[in-house]
């Protein structure tokens, strides 16, 4: 009889355990510590017990201290709480196919990697940074992260992510010191990014092929001393200085984006390049791409569809211009406007593309289809140092270029006189013709039918 409740008692003892009612239950009392012996550095916990209510609140005492890597899965919920884990040495992480996973503020101190994937739901706080390396997160359906836990030392990379909701965090916690950090966000749903919640600077950052839902006023804060990559992703609606961007090259491409308000995208480029290349954009305002004092910019084969009510645009005032640039020379917009179509989805036929300076709204349009249609006012021209009026219609496309593709010279560029020269050179030809007795080349042959009375042949001398 004794023999029986014994087993009982100790399972409602454990039971009791791990609901973490007893605080000081042990890492290796709860897990699988190897080598064993005082000085484990390797711990596997799990349960794959139909019954067990998959608890798992780890913690640490002088026996479990030297453990370097815990491998976890197959757990029901994973909870770190405030300075519950601490360790001798920096600690690796690795959690799999668990239900919930939640860090709070701080609660690993001494964590250098982190890698989870396979769960259902994740909320990370602020992560330490002093020892963060790496934080992979893959194929997780719902993942609550502090913008702050964003960066380490090395990189960080977050994809397959079914709901993504970012916490801004202020504070000195957000950047990686290196520069060769680098960040990447892969093929997930991120439902909103809130004022400072995508906030990154250090390396090289990689946004691709995601769908944001929501992005606030400066939701995008990058700046890094290496390159900025935001290609195939959907942007749904966009707040107005959305994006703030500051990087020696910055790579806009392949993006469609519902709308963009005006001044949603801020780039500043020093060095190198800034490409905005083979967008789509559903609906823009005038300045919806704001470039500050960039140098080499290339801004080509973009498609917008604008909106066409009257009261918002016409023809000789456009209101949806694509490019707005201030405190730029004109000698730094050589060569970077190409094959971009405003699309005006309404009874006109003009497809066009227009550029603005702040310096005296000059207006260029090189892409128009339609040859008797002007936009702007090119009477009024200010004086820009080194560049005539010539340049600003040329800088878009090479001559080798116009010559491979005719359809895409503006009306403002092609030559006028064409015409009356062409008339000239023929009467040219026809008196030279007269004077030198080409006679020959003027002779024409008719053949009548036979019972006719006019000859078979007859020639103009």
């Amino acid at each position: 009889m004794c023999a029986i409740t014994m087993p009982r008692l100790t399972t409602v003892f454990w039971a009791v355990a791990l609901l973490g009612v007893s605080g000081a239950q042990d890492l290796c009392g709860r897990c699988e510590c190897l080598p064993a012996g005082p000085s484990p550095t390797q711990a596997i916990c799990h349960d794959n017990s139909p019954t067990a209510d998959k608890i798992f609140l780890p913690w640490t005492t002088a026996e479990s201290a030297s453990i370097e890597l815990i491998y976890i899965y197959g757990m029901k919920t994973v909870n770190f709480t405030d300075n519950s884990f601490t360790t001798e040495r920096p600690i690796t992480l690795f959690i799999q196919n668990c239900s919930y996973v939640n860090f709070n503020d701080h609660s690993i101190e001494k964590l250098r990697t982190l890698l989870i994937r396979d769960a259902d739901r994740v909320d990370i706080g602020i992560l330490p940074q002093e020892h963060l390396w790496t934080t992979v997160l893959e194929d997780i359906k719902q993942l609550s992260i502090s913008s702050a836990s964003l960066s380490a030392l090395y990189s960080v990379t977050i994809g397959h992510i079914g709901s993504l909701s970012l916490v801004p965090t202020a504070g000195d916690d957000l950047c990686s010191a290196n520069p060769d950090f680098t960040f990447t966000l892969l093929t997930s749903q991120v439902s909103s990014v809130p004022s400072g919640g995508m906030s990154l600077c250090g390396g090289h950052i990689t946004i691709n092929s995601n769908t944001f839902n929501n992005v606030e006023e400066e939701g995008f804060q990058i700046s890094t001393e290496g390159s900025v990559a935001i290609v195939n992703n959907l942007f749904k609606n966009v707040s107005k200085q959305a994006f703030n961007l500051t990087s020696p090259e910055i790579h806009i491409t392949s993006n469609h984006f519902v709308n963009l308000p005006a001044g949603t995208l801020r780039g500043v480029s020093t060095l190198l390049d800034s490409f905005f290349t083979n967008n789509t954009v559903s609906d823009i305002d005038l300045g919806g791409v704001l470039l500050d004092m960039g140098w080499d910019m290339i801004i080509e084969r973009n498609i917008i569809d604008c909106d066409c009510a009257s009261k918002r645009t016409s023809i000789l005032n456009p209101k949806h211009d694509m490019l707005y640039l201030t405190n730029s020379s004109m000698e730094k917009l050589q060569n970077i406007f190409r094959y971009n179509f405003c699309n005006l989805n309404c009874t006109v036929t003009l497809k066009a593309f227009s550029y603005a300076l702040s310096r005296g709204e000059v207006c260029v349009t090189n892409n128009t289809k339609l040859e008797h249609e002007v936009l702007c006012n090119i009477s009024t021209l200010p004086e820009v140092d080194s560049t005539t009026l010539d340049d600003i219609f040329t800088t878009a496309m090479t001559d080798t270029e116009i010559d491979k593709d005719s359809s895409f010279v503006s009306a403002a560029s092609k030559p006028r006189f064409l015409v009356p020269l062409g008339i000239v050179a023929a009467l040219l030809i026809v008196t030279s013709s007269v004077l030198y007795g080409c006679k020959e080349m003027f002779s024409f042959r008719f053949t009548f039918k036979p019972d006719r009375d006019i000859g078979s042949k007859i020639s103009l001398r």
